[in-house]
């Protein structure tokens, strides 16, 4: 399901990351906690632990 609304939401704002277009849609404040949450999320991704 987060597959599908991912797809749908990057057809419908083709030139726009997630990052860009999460404030259009949840609103100025919400959707930069939101951006910030994909972004950390990301980063601990990367992190490769020895």
């Amino acid at each position: 399901m987060v597959i599908f609304l991912y797809d749908a939401l990057r057809k419908r704002y083709p030139d726009s990351t997630l990052v860009e277009y999460c404030p259009k849609i949840l609103g100025k404040w919400l959707g930069i906690a939101v951006s910030l949450l994909v972004q950390l999320q990301k980063r601990q991704w990367r992190v490769k632990p020895k």
